[in-house]
């Protein structure tokens, strides 16, 4: 699918430096760049929601070192 994205300067010069780094398109690097699991992962929600929920609950990490908060 072809899309426009704006991409900082220093992010473009970034990826385009990583595209012929590895020998890659540009496009296979800009891809695999998102499916990051950083990028994939759910984003924290705002402080104050998160002090409120982990007031009431049991903190453990789990196997991927994931902080995880089972309630009482």
């Amino acid at each position: 699918m072809r899309t426009t994205i704006n991409l900082e300067g220093d992010l473009l010069d970034k990826a385009r430096a990583m595209a012929q780094k590895l020998r890659k398109p540009f496009r296979r690097v800009i891809n695999e760049a998102l499916r990051l699991p950083e990028l994939l992962e759910e984003q924290d929600p705002p402080l104050s929601k998160r002090i409120a929920k982990e007031s009431m609950c049991k903190r453990k990490i789990n196997k991927k070192g994931i902080r995880v908060c089972y309630k009482i």
